[in-house]
């Protein structure tokens, strides 16, 4: 017996009062347990028919509402069109329409590319939505506010104050007090007993240790030149005279873990909270250093998400085809063109945050393109600004045909698409001279003269073509024509693939169909469907939700899904950047060999002449107040600065940094701070852990290759990126006994072997 719901495949004749053959029990589509030897039959009419899924092209209504709810599973991610479906081809060599999706048997694993388009948008009043929630978010109390605002114009503390003093002795038989309401903060403060009548207050900065110690018995035992404040290291009063200002509005969720750790949370004598921000921009595009932020200054407050804070709402009333235009337009985007007023007004926002991301004086320009938008993926400021846009506009799965079938939104773009190609391919095969006419009229003046004698000479010889050649072209034409044959098949061929795009989309107008699917199942009970149809939805109780719908002109507000990726809280598990040709693999660590002044800095990279900057020499330059000279962004991969990128064909291959100091100076507090901040960012736009290695091992064994950086601490800089989370531990480093545990080692022999990758760990000297 087969319990009921069994899920079984069947042959023979699917009649009703007729007995089918059991051919395997499945679960999802696939066999589960063997079946005894010997033909097994079960009732036809016992069985209910299991549709595996919908055809292609077909767009699915649901028979009722289905709710759904944060965290719920709604369906699984499908596979990329291109490469996971694999259709036969008929005797033409016209691909075969398949009706379901096939099986996954008989094809590679590497095919099974996910391939996910989300949209949210709402048909609402959304402008009247936003207000009223706003009003009610004005009653939420600050402490159950989870997200921090961060206005433009805020300012931070890049360098906190340096230690003045030290703990010293305390009066002997007595403890070292923690006074500090809290101890998951970077410094806590302390009391001390120094006479039987006098104490002083002093601040320290905090470890897991300290933290641990402090609160079992909110005593402490301190070494007496432990280094300590005499007041707290973050001074409201430093803020006015701080020359960072942010100038991209930052949405901070407090919540966060990484907010949540004691390096990252300060709190001073007035118990005013700070924050340490990693990444922001400047009202110049320029990554600011990290720094702290206070809670309490001017331009940030706590907020909900439904203060809806920087949130831009858009009327879009242009055309698909003026919106197209507008989009190919930035593709000529230089200095004499820049102007943001010449687009509609959804290019024109989402050019002012892509912009963005380039230096405002780089004179460099955003365009709507592929490059453009790689450029924020991994710049989360600028990406959650994108997030924020609230767009109405006419959905592109909205149409309605006009008498001839055909999609008046879409046919306007045909003289984008192929109107030139079409005027060129009818006066070649048709010789309509004033369609040729058409297509020179939009060339160049100093063109038009010499591509038309060209098509005049082309057509020419296509009218010696034998008459029948279309029956057999390879046989009836000769090589000169057969090449001409094919140019007129590429030109056919381009105007049919936009044919084609355009019945494609017919098929995928799925707005009204779903519109009319709503609309049906909001119907209430004792009313009539449209049509004589038969509907079995039940009246929507009074005290539910308002039913869906669709607005019946195709217009809705969308928001760009990447504003709710947080909500998922989706984290990529880094590995090793692999070394390969696809990957900048290497951070390499430099040391300029001169204390040098961010003047001559940017003098000798040529920072103010865009067009001839240096591209011979590091990303980035870390100044020893901690300040970091941007040169190229970090994704810029046409950078390079060792002997070994030029010699073997590795540019593009590396990050590159450069220290500002000389020997027998060593890097700043602050320089290795801020180079654990670029390392981070590396790996965030490179999506894995690059191999850290200093300049001297990529350039051992090349004659006059270069040595640094000098007496850098490769262990203290570990123990930085260790306290910041990075897997430091699992990550290949450059060994810091390879220059300290060997004789002379910092110095490359003139013998050394040149390997890459380059050798991490050992003698440098060993052959």
């Amino acid at each position: 017996m087969l319990p009921e719901g069994t899920q079984i495949k069947i042959s023979g004749t699917k009649a009703p009062k007729n007995y089918v053959e059991l051919v395997e029990v499945i679960r999802d589509g696939s066999p589960t347990i063997p079946l005894p030897a010997g033909k097994k039959y079960v009732y036809f009419d016992c069985l209910e028919n299991v549709v595996r899924g919908k055809k292609y092209n077909e767009v699915v209504v649901l028979d009722e509402p289905f709710p759904i709810e944060a965290g719920d599973l709604v369906g699984h991610i499908g596979h990329n069109q291109d490469k996971a479906i694999d259709k036969k081809k008929d005797k033409e060599g016209n691909y075969i329409d398949i009706e379901t999706l096939p099986l996954a048997q008989g094809m590679k694993g590497s095919e099974f590319q996910p391939n996910l388009h989300v949209e949210c948008f709402t048909c609402e009043d959304l402008p009247k939505y936003i207000a009223q929630t706003q009003a009610e978010a004005s009653k939420i109390a600050d402490e159950a506010k989870t997200l921090l605002a961060i206005s433009k114009g805020a300012k931070i503390l890049t360098r906190p104050s340096l230690a003045d003093t030290t703990v010293g002795t305390p009066l002997k038989g007595s403890k070292i007090k923690v006074l500090s309401k809290e101890t998951n903060i970077n410094w806590l403060q302390i009391e001390i007993k120094t006479s039987a009548t006098d104490t002083k207050t002093l601040w320290i900065e905090n470890t897991k240790e300290r933290a641990k110690k402090a609160n079992a018995n909110n005593e402490i035992e301190l070494a007496s030149d432990t280094e300590a404040w005499s007041k707290h290291p973050l001074q409201a009063s430093q803020l006015t005279s701080s020359n960072y200002n942010i100038g991209t509005p930052l949405l901070l969720d407090m919540s966060d873990n990484n907010v949540k750790t004691h390096q990252h949370r300060a709190v001073d004598e007035q118990d005013t909270l700070w924050i340490y921000i990693e990444k922001a921009l400047d009202d110049k595009n320029i990554t600011i250093s990290p720094g702290w932020l206070s809670t309490e200054s001017e331009g940030v407050k706590k907020v909900s998400c439904w203060d809806w804070f920087d949130f831009k709402q858009i009327k879009e009333n242009a055309s698909l085809k003026d919106i197209y235009l507008s989009a190919k337009k930035t593709l000529s985007r230089n200095k004499d063109n820049a102007s943001l007023e010449q687009y509609t007004p959804t290019i024109k926002e989402t050019l002012t945050i892509l912009d963005k991301q380039y230096n405002s004086s780089d004179q460099k320009y955003a365009k709507i393109d592929i490059n453009s938008f790689n450029g924020i993926i991994n710049k989360p400021i600028l990406a959650s600004s994108l997030g924020r846009l609230l767009i109405h506009y006419e959905s592109e799965w909205y149409g309605k045909l006009d008498s001839e079938g055909k999609l008046p939104k879409w046919e306007a773009l045909n003289s984008e698409m192929t109107e030139n190609v079409s005027n060129v391919l009818d006066y070649l095969t048709e010789g309509d001279e004033a369609k040729l006419d058409a297509y020179i009229n939009t060339l160049e003046t100093s063109k038009q003269q010499l591509e038309k004698k060209g098509f005049e000479e082309l057509k020419r010889k296509i009218d010696r073509f034998p008459k029948d050649y279309k029956s057999n072209p390879k046989q009836k034409l000769n090589a000169e024509q057969i090449e001409i044959y094919k140019k007129v098949q590429k030109l056919e061929d381009k105007v049919m693939a936009w044919d084609k795009t355009k019945e494609k989309i017919k098929k995928m107008l799925w707005w009204d169909d779903v519109a009319k699917g709503l609309a049906k199942l909001n119907q209430p009970q004792d009313t009539p469907p449209e049509n004589g149809e038969t509907t079995n939805t039940t009246t929507t109780p009074t005290d539910s939700a308002p039913p869906a719908t669709l607005n019946a002109d195709g217009k809705a507000w969308f928001i760009h899904p990447v504003a709710m990726m947080d909500y998922f809280k989706v984290e990529k598990n880094k590995g090793v950047c692999p070394i390969t040709p696809d990957y900048r693999s290497h951070f390499v660590l430099h040391c300029t060999d001169g204390n040098m002044s961010e003047e001559t800095i940017k003098a000798i990279n040529n920072v103010n002449n865009p067009d001839k900057k240096i591209r011979s020499k590091a990303h980035k330059y870390i100044m020893r107040n901690g300040d970091v000279i941007e040169i190229w962004p970090f994704t810029e991969k046409n950078v390079w600065a060792t002997k070994a990128e030029s010699r073997n064909n590795l540019k593009g291959r590396m990050f590159h940094v450069e220290i500002n100091y000389k020997s027998p100076d060593v890097p700043t507090d602050y320089q290795y701070q801020a180079l654990a901040d670029l390392y981070i960012e590396a790996s965030d736009i490179e999506g894995c852990w690059p191999i850290i290695v200093p300049h001297i091992e990529v350039d051992r064994g090349i004659p006059n290759g270069h040595g640094d950086p000098t007496d850098f601490d490769y262990n203290k800089f570990y123990s930085i990126l260790r306290s910041r989370n990075v897997p430091i531990d699992d990550i290949p480093h450059f060994e810091h006994e390879r220059y300290w545990g060997y004789s002379k080692s910092k110095i490359p022999f003139a013998n050394d072997k040149y390997s890459w990758p380059p050798i991490l760990s050992g003698n440098p000297h060993k052959k």
